[in-house]
This record gives structure tokens, sequence and C-alpha cells, in this order.
């Protein structure tokens, strides 16, 4: 005789041990998004490394929260607030982060491919990792104190709309007028990034 498993009561709790919410659900990712269907924020919350894939988050407030390490590929972020987050490590493929607001939030050596950061705005954000490469950052709304990090050199590099992404055979740059980014390393350009371009492409000097 076949039977059918109840739904077990899922607890979210912060990392002082409060219970912030609970709930029958399959899993947690299920459970958050009930949280936020109730308008109950996530809080100090330690997710990382957690199959969060395809979850529903949109309209969700996540205030310190880690997702370091998390599977997050297809998920729903679009419309939230994220203050304080940590999305290091963590696999954003497909995921949607439109219209969201994040501040001071980190996406050290996060993957990213098709994903949608159209009209988020960025606030003191940090972004590292070959990967960054795949970002748009020219369909953000708002970018205001972020930058990529080179952790190797210590160095950084402003994030704006206007950054250009060239690809060259294997390698992949995100340029402005002062540095170049290429696999996770920032090189000064001193405006002469175009001719680098052009003379690996073409191997003729440019003058």
């Amino acid at each position: 005789m076949s039977s059918i498993k109840s739904p077990e009561v899922i607890r979210i709790i912060d990392r002082g041990g409060c219970v912030l919410y609970q709930c029958e659900a399959p899993s947690i990712k299920q459970a958050i998004s009930n949280a936020i269907a109730e308008n109950i924020a996530i809080i100090n919350v330690d997710l990382s490394y957690q199959d969060l894939s395809f979850a529903e988050f949109d309209d969700g407030v996540f205030d310190n929260v880690s997702f370091q390490g998390a599977n997050l590929t297809g998920a729903n972020l679009s419309e939230t607030r994220l203050e304080g987050c940590d999305f290091s490590q963590c696999c954003m493929v497909a995921s949607c982060v439109a219209y969201s607001y994040a501040l001071d939030c980190q996406f050290l050596f996060a993957e990213f491919a098709a994903t949608d950061f159209t009209a988020a705005q960025l606030t003191r954000c940090v972004f590292s990792g070959p990967a960054v490469f795949n970002v748009d950052f020219a369909k953000l709304e708002v970018v205001d104190s972020s930058y990529l990090y080179d952790d190797q050199h210590e160095n950084h590099m402003s994030l704006r709309p206007d950054l250009l992404r060239v690809a060259v055979g294997k390698y992949r740059y995100i340029a402005n007028e002062e540095n170049f980014y290429v696999n996770g390393s920032i090189q000064p350009t001193k405006n002469a990034f175009f001719g680098y371009v052009q003379r690996e492409l073409t191997g003729r000097k440019v003058i």
C-alpha cells in the first residue's frame, strides 16, 4: 500500500537561534517563499550551501543573509531588497535579480551565466572572478560605489554601466578608461586598451 509523505515543519532560524518563521513545507526554499508572501523579512540567516535552485524569492527582504556556495540556479530574486548579503561562490546561472536593490553585498567568485540584472540598483557591492564577464552591467539602473575586486593584488576597479566587455580568443576583458579586468586580475590601460585589443586581433602595432 502506497503512502503519501506529509510536509515537514520547516523553521527559518537566525544565527542567534531565534525562529523567524515556521510552516509546513517540502523544503527550506518553499518556507522562505511562504515567509515572503506573509511580508516577513529574512534577517541574519545562514543559507550557505543550500539548494535554492528555481526558488521564488521575488519581492523579498534579505538582510545580512549568507548565500555563500548556495545553488541559486534559475532563482527569482527580482524586486528584492538585499542588504549585507554574501553571494560568494554561489551559482547564479539563469537567476533573475532584475529591479532589485542591493546594498553592501558581495558577489566574490559567484558563477554567472544568463543572470539578469536588468534595472537593478547596486550600492557598495563587490564582484570578482572570471564569470563576472557574463554580467551585462549596461542594464543596471544605478551603480554607486560598487567595484570589481582583484584579490591577488588587492586592487579594485570602479563598476559602471558603461564598462566595455570584449572577448579576444579565450580571454574575456572588462574595461574602462583606466583599467581592464581579465580572469580576476586588474591591469592598467591608460587609454590604450583598444590598441591592445587590436594588436591581439591583427598582430599589428597600433600607432
